[in-house]
Parts: C-alpha cells; sequence; structure tokens
C-alpha cells in the first residue's frame, strides 16, 4: 500500500512539474508598460492606445470606469485618469490599473 502510495505521489509531482514548465512556454507574458509603475503611482497620466482584450481584465494596463465600455476592440482611445500600481476594491487587489476619468475613442 505505501509503495502504490508513493508511486501516487511521485506521478503527481512529475505532472505537476510539467504543468508549470508549460505554462512558461504556453502563456505569453503581459507587455511592459510605457512608463514606469512605481514612480507613476497616484500620478495622473494621459494614455493612447489600442483597445484589447475588452473585459477580460488582461492586457498592461487595466482601466476601470463605471458604467458600460463606449469603446470597441481594437478602437483607438485616449485615456486620462489617475494611475495606481497597486489599488485595493474590497477584497481583490488589483496591480497596474487606471481610474478613468474621461475616455475619448477615435
Amino acid at each position: 500500500m505505501w509503495q502504490r502510495l508513493r508511486w501516487i505521489i511521485s506521478v503527481l509531482a512529475v505532472v505537476g512539474a510539467f504543468l508549470r514548465l508549460a505554462r512558461m512556454f504556453l502563456v505569453p507574458a503581459a507587455p511592459a508598460l510605457p512608463f514606469d509603475p512605481i514612480a507613476y503611482d497616484r500620478q495622473r497620466v494621459r494614455l493612447e492606445g489600442a483597445v484589447t482584450s475588452l473585459d477580460t481584465g488582461r492586457g498592461s494596463v487595466v482601466v476601470f470606469k463605471f458604467g458600460s465600455p463606449t469603446c470597441g476592440e481594437g478602437r483607438r482611445v485616449t485615456v486620462d485618469g489617475v494611475f495606481h500600481h497597486v489599488s485595493q476594491r474590497g477584497d481583490r487587489t488589483f496591480t497596474n490599473e487606471i481610474d478613468a476619468e474621461s475616455v475619448k475613442c477615435e
């Protein structure tokens, strides 16, 4: 019985190591920010770019604004707001987020 248990644990360890290794190669890294996030923490910023990964929370900068998105995916956008390297809302923690005051679609 102990040999079988040791074998199962060994197999699970190998599978876990394989999954961690696969994740490093299969999950792309988020693009780098165009500025130093610590230097701009709690500063007013204006960013221009394209909307990507709408409503998924992925990307290099998350833009937070109450209401429905006004710019569709792929559209050019200018965002004015306050950048937060780390912010807390309730029990959730967010990194690299802009609390948008205005969002203008082109």
